[in-house]
């Protein structure tokens, strides 16, 4: 960004490729030095030519700024800030929680697809911003970054709260009896491993693994989830019996995506920061899991803690005529549920960028010395840790 005095800004979104494009388009070279030295008006011309942004850089936009003025549309880039936490939020919000990408057909998708093909080739396309961005937003809701393969709806990320609002339900009721415990854990588990598999960042999987891994993940998840909610009703204290079935269930969760993706054990693609896939890490593959099961703790945290709280405080304030129905303590109960879910979710989510980044020097032996296209030496890598 400040190699050539903060005109560049909206190369940094595209990757260093894309300087090095614009430096050549203008005659000049990618180095620091003879960037400092150019003349402006060669550069201006040089950003001119593929389209970015010249103003000096001011750090991140402020949230309200990228929800309501989307820059213009870029191959490659985010119509959100990822690099910070805001910008993930946002980005997470703006594509899981909207369902109307879920009736989405194939041939709808591939559209899309095209379009965005046609655009990064250069071609006049005729589409706005607003439609490139909404293009975007259906591909990335809709499919598997790695493969590029459709997700079934069912399993769209963006599907997630309306399937939860249903499981959640049945898990927050305090006087459910054991069999109504476990056919809810049995349910809860056998969804997340399908939303695992399904969203999984290895392009490997087969039947085979798939029926093995729902076996042994519903099977260890459901004796963990119901023995913590048995444990749970047998406890003393109001704290004692929140806290155990909620560790059961963000155990159980963490060990269903474990199992459920263990082939990312074995390794995942990582890629230079100018695209150029590097190999295969196992060290980014356990990168992947732990950060995925982290957002799973939190959400299963948050979910059934805060829940409970909120759905209390709704009814207190609504008139008795609604809280002390049961269908009226229900509806409510249900609306909280959901808006929780629809909200949790993507702020756990976006603790950790999809597309992460890590230092060379945390993996194996065989990522160090490397260069990239540039030939320079390349000291962090990308890789898609899934969702």
């Amino acid at each position: 960004t400040d190699d050539c005095g903060g005109m560049l800004r909206a190369f940094a979104l595209s990757r260093a490729a894309r300087l090095g494009a614009g430096c050549a388009a203008a005659g000049l070279a990618a180095s620091q030095t003879e960037c400092l030295g150019a003349d402006a008006r060669r550069i201006s011309e040089s950003c001119d030519a593929v389209g970015v942004d010249k103003s000096p850089s001011t750090g991140p936009r402020p949230l309200m700024e990228q929800l309501t003025n989307p820059p213009p549309f870029g191959s490659g880039a985010s119509r959100f800030d990822m690099s910070t936490y805001g910008g993930r939020a946002l980005h997470f919000l703006n594509v899981l929680g909207d369902p109307t990408t879920l009736w989405t057909s194939a041939a709808e998708l591939e559209a899309h697809r095209d379009l965005l093909r046609r655009h990064a080739k250069g071609e006049k396309t005729g589409a706005t911003d607003a439609e490139l961005w909404r293009a975007d937003k259906v591909v990335t809701a809709t499919t598997r970054g790695e493969t590029g393969e459709m997700v079934p709806a069912p399993f769209r990320f963006s599907f997630f709260a309306y399937a939860n609002l249903v499981i959640c339900a049945g898990l927050l009721r305090p006087d459910a009896s054991l069999a109504s415990a476990a056919f809810f854990q049995w349910l809860n588990q056998s969804y997340n491993a399908g939303v695992n598999w399904c969203n999984r960042s290895s392009g490997e999987g087969d039947i085979q693994s798939l029926a093995t891994a729902y076996v042994a993940a519903t099977g260890a998840a459901l004796a963990i989830g119901v023995g913590g909610t048995a444990l749970g009703k047998r406890a003393g204290g109001g704290i004692v019996r929140l806290t155990v079935p909620m560790l059961g269930v963000a155990l159980s969760a963490v060990l269903n995506l474990v199992l459920t993706r263990r082939a990312e054990l074995d390794g995942v693609p990582v890629y230079s920061t100018d695209g150029m896939e590097l190999g295969i890490s196992k060290a980014a593959g356990v990168l992947a899991l732990t950060k995925c099961s982290e957002a799973r703790i939190l959400w299963t945290f948050l979910l059934l803690t805060v829940t409970p709280v909120l759905s209390g405080g709704a009814l207190s304030a609504l008139p008795s005529a609604i809280s002390a129905s049961p269908t009226g303590a229900m509806a409510v109960d249900l609306g909280v549920t959901f808006a929780c879910i629809w909200l949790f979710v993507p702020l756990a989510m976006a603790v950790w960028p999809q597309r992460d980044t890590v230092a060379v020097s945390a993996l194996e032996e065989q990522f160090q010395g490397l260069k990239d296209k540039q030939r320079r030496p390349i000291e962090f890598v990308e890789y898609n840790k899934g969702l």
